[in-house]
């Protein structure tokens, strides 16, 4: 599944119910609409591509959609 401006709401939270619940489901492209206000916690690896670049702080926001507080995790590992 790839979600992207044109997506609609219901279909962007189709998508995202999908990955969290589906085993089946375990990968989502999106485009630069995830750098703001979207969280995805139950995701463990992010690659991001990109052919147009952008800031270190839009960086900063596609690394945080996976690392907020996963539920039973204790110990996170910080990467630099």
């Amino acid at each position: 599944p790839y979600i992207c401006g044109k997506t609609s709401q219901s279909e962007r939270i189709q998508i995202l119910q999908n990955f969290q619940h589906n085993p089946r489901i375990n990968t989502i492209f999106v485009s630069k609409v995830a750098d703001t206000s979207f969280d995805l916690p139950d995701a463990n690896v992010l690659i991001q591509i990109s052919s147009h670049g952008g800031s270190r702080r839009q960086e900063a926001q596609r690394l945080g959609r996976i690392l907020r507080a996963k539920k039973g995790v204790l110990n996170k590992t910080k990467i630099n």
